[in-house]
């Protein structure tokens, strides 16, 4: 009953700090809208107009009316504040360990803590000079210690959230310098991370032999909960087979093992910070438990937790104290340093690392981004007393906010000016229908997990605060409630506004049709296949991580791999129909465009026919459940991509049943026919991606003397472009309504053999045995080169997934004819 009364609203109802919160959240949110409107043309990132939101709202701006200052401003919501965005840095957190590539952060650890280390260490110095200066002329009381290290996580820290999400909204988080930055900013945090739990040992007064036992303590805990999780999720993924996705209770009881896991340790007196990305970079990758929460957290995340948490960051911004000059200064100071000692750590560290200028002054300023864990200290020296000058505390805040609207500006400008360096290529905003929008609307007004942040009010009045085990208790109820309604509206959330594309072909495409024939040896579901796909697990695709078809689709937009095979969709029962409105996979490794390509080597391919008459039970069911008309309309809007008669090229050079000129004629009739085909039941945008030069592929080099191209391959495989090109120019003119687009991969590849501009091997095998061109089997125990990012081939016949996702972006964005003709694959997605 003591706890209900302290729930309650003091004397206004209107006081209410749900209310209150739900006001804030929704104001930066149209307001972050309404920036991002007019800052997105200038080229400016979403964290930009979220913290500039705040910046807005808060004392800074529209809270100096005392009317809307009191409404925002109230002591008794404060701890409601703080909570919530504990449980947004939860969410945050575990969702970038998911999506981290932990392979490339291992890989490229050194250079990652050469980077960070420079620049926390140059801050780290500038820290120790300014702090008596500081400390002296803010009035601050207590220990000049704890002062110096709260400068020095303020100056030193890099907010991976923000690093990670500025990445992603310009376009380069895939690029090399997108993920070192990540990388290099993670490790930045847990540096911050430390020196927090060394300031709140401050108030703990814990000795060394008691720190010892309860970091002993939680590092036991943390490993038990990745184990405990790793069966959990096994066997989530166990049971309902049929299901694609796991239940709304099934993720409620994920989220909340990570909730519980990340309080405890939070109680135990260590940030959740670095343990939540342990936690999600951990976690099991395959099987629906990972494609559900990934999906979801994506989602919520993305849309309203980076948003609101962002803003509020600027929300606690409070310029008002900016009122004298040596307050200025000091501000100034602050920012002048933090910015100056990230550039000179960074660019020394690039300096030894010889990384190019452009590259170090973008990674600069990228580890200067702030606003997480530099505003988390501030706040918690402040509730522990460890720091008790509100002015101190305003200015840093005021200082972490400024400096970062500055380096997020500055960062736009770099990225836009290196763009053809980073491999960037403007994505316009999308269209979204008036329905959309107030889906969206109702989203914000209904009731979800909401980031806020300690105002400074409360900070000298710790009577008004509230039971603190009550209020744990009401919001962790608060917050798995509100996650079993974010679960259920993210799905409906997450309904497809695109058509749907089916892919057709080999190996190259194959995402892991060939592991359900029993009696087929074209297989890659064993190591080192998919040694760098998520969970280091080999799904049937014919490389080290992602393929061609998964490369091409994240580009195109509304897949984050390819869609699943058809076989996969066959096997899930009834959820077959819901599954192909997404898309499918008929991809078939060993497959070639005649019927009995491959059979003889490898067993039961798929051969095209028979892909083709699969697309046929698919365009039924979609019609089926539809109607002719929607379904047909669905059909005629949806992408068709081909990559298919390597197989007979090479069958061809292996038993010449015919002359070159015949077979060419041969392999572009029976390629007419399919096309045809599919025209007949609906496929109108078809995406061809023609024959590489396989002439040059590590198997065939060593049939050659000299470990060189086999010309007479290489020349076969350029004439079959030029055939299928005229076979296409010839449909589009016959065919109502059929559009193409023809990738000249033979000129793609060759490009990159003759000048291999970003790898380093582009002859041998990746993976294979130690002969020079690799031929053995690519499986366990053989040779595995240490850098796959440096070869072109990963086994004896396949591209690695660098090389893939080079070649999807060429044939996504390039507007040169001599890579991609007549139009790039992504006019042909919009056309």
């Amino acid at each position: 009953m003591d706890e209900t009364k302290e729930l309650s609203c003091p004397d206004n109802d209107m006081m209410n700090p749900a209310l209150t919160m739900t006001t804030q959240v929704s104001a930066i949110l149209v307001l972050s809208h309404v920036f991002q409107i007019f800052l997105k043309p200038l080229g400016q990132p979403a964290p930009l107009a979220q913290i500039l939101a705040g910046f807005v709202l808060g004392p800074s701006g529209l809270s100096r009316s005392t009317s809307i200052h009191i409404f925002f401003f109230q002591n008794f919501a404060v701890d409601f504040y703080e909570s919530m965005a504990l449980y947004c840095r939860i969410s945050i957190m575990f969702l970038i360990g998911l999506e981290m590539d932990i392979p490339y952060l291992m890989r490229n650890l050194r250079p990652a803590s050469i980077i960070a280390c420079g620049g926390c260490l140059v801050c780290t110095l500038f820290a120790s000079t300014i702090s008596f200066f500081v400390y002296e002329e803010t009035g601050s009381r207590g220990s000049r210690f704890t002062l110096a290290l709260v400068i020095t996580v303020i100056l030193a820290n890099t907010a991976s959230p923000i690093v990670f999400r500025l990445a992603a909204d310009l376009k380069f988080a895939t690029s090399d310098i997108g993920r070192l930055a990540i990388s290099a900013s993670l490790i930045g945090d847990m540096y911050a991370v430390f020196i927090l739990v060394i300031i709140s040992g401050e108030k703990n007064k814990r000795t060394v032999n008691g720190w010892a036992l309860m970091a002993f303590f939680s590092l036991l805990l943390l490993v038990g909960i990745i184990i405990c999780t790793s069966h959990l999720v096994k066997w989530l993924n166990r049971r309902n087979r049929n299901e694609k996705n796991l239940q709304a209770v099934e993720v409620m009881l994920l989220c909340s093992v990570i909730l519980v896991a990340a309080l405890t340790l939070e109680t135990m007196g260590f940030s959740s910070i670095i343990a939540c990305f342990l936690m999600g970079s951990t976690f099991p990758r395959g099987g629906k438990s990972a494609r559900t929460l990934l999906a979801i957290l994506t989602y919520t995340v993305h849309n309203f937790i980076f948003p609101i948490y962002f803003g509020y960051t600027g929300f606690k911004a409070d310029t008002s104290y900016l009122n004298e000059l040596k307050r200025i200064a000091i501000v100034l100071m602050v920012i002048v340093l933090s910015i100056g000692g990230k550039i000179f750590g960074t660019l020394a560290a690039c300096y030894y690392l010889k990384t190019p200028l452009n590259e170090g002054v973008l990674l600069a300023f990228l580890m200067n981004m702030k606003g997480h864990v530099d505003i988390l200290t501030l706040t918690t020296a402040m509730q522990n007393k460890v720091i008790n000058s509100s002015v101190f505390y305003n200015l840093m805040v005021s200082a972490v906010v400024i400096s970062s609207l500055i380096s997020a500006a500055l960062i736009s400008f770099l990225v836009r000016r290196e763009k053809d360096t980073i491999g960037i290529r403007h994505i316009p905003m999308e269209y979204h229908s008036p329905d959309k929008e107030l889906k969206l609307l109702a989203c914000v007004h209904s009731s979800h997990p909401v980031n806020s942040m300690d105002d400074n009010s409360n900070l000298h009045q710790p009577d008004m605060a509230m039971d603190f085990r009550a209020r744990k208790r009401v919001l962790l109820m608060m917050y798995v409630a509100v996650f079993g309604v974010l679960t259920t509206s993210t799905k409906e959330a997450m309904g497809r506004t695109i058509a749907p594309i089916f892919i057709f072909g080999d190996s190259t495409m194959d995402v892991g049709t060939n592991t359900r024939i029993e009696n087929c040896s074209a297989r890659a579901d064993h190591p080192y296949y998919g040694i760098d796909f998520l969970g280091s697990q080999a799904t049937g695709r014919f490389s080290n991580g992602l393929n061609t078809a998964d490369t091409i689709v994240r580009i195109l937009g509304g897949y984050d791999t390819s869609p699943l095979p058809y076989l996969a969709l066959v096997e899930g029962g009834s959820n077959f129909t819901r599954g192909i409105l997404n898309g499918a996979n008929f991809a078939s490794g060993g497959a070639g465009l005649a019927k009995l390509t491959g059979k003889q080597f490898y067993g039961q391919v798929v051969s095209m026919e028979e892909q083709v008459q699969q697309f046929a039970t698919v365009q039924g069911n979609i019609t089926a459940l539809l109607g002719a008309s929607k379904g047909n309309h669905l059909l005629r809007n949806s992408m068709y991509i081909f990559s298919i008669g390597s197989n007979d090229l090479m069958t061809y050079i292996f038993t010449r049943p015919t002359t070159p000129e015949q077979f060419i004629i041969n392999l572009t009739d029976t390629y007419a026919i399919h096309l045809k085909n599919l025209y007949n039941m609906g496929a109108r945008k078809s995406a061809i991606i023609s024959i590489p030069p396989i002439g040059c592929c590590p198997i065939a080099r060593s049939m050659s003397p000299g470990g060189a191209c086999t010309n007479e391959t290489n020349n076969l495989a350029s004439a079959c472009h030029t055939s299928f090109a005229s076979l296409l120019n010839n449909l589009s003119s016959t065919l109502k309504g059929f559009k193409y687009s023809l990738a000249n991969t033979y000129n793609m590849t060759m490009g990159i053999i003759t000048k291999p501009i970003g790898f380093k091997n582009v002859t041998s095998a990746c993976c294979g045995d130690m002969t020079p061109q690799g031929l053995s089997d690519c499986k366990e125990g053989v040779h595995l080169c240490e850098t796959r990012d440096d070869y072109l081939f990963w086994d004896a016949f396949h591209p690695t997934q660098k090389a893939s996702e080079l070649a999807a972006n060429a044939l996504v964005f390039s507007q040169d004819p001599d890579f991609v003709y007549p139009i790039n694959f992504g006019s042909l997605r919009k056309a």
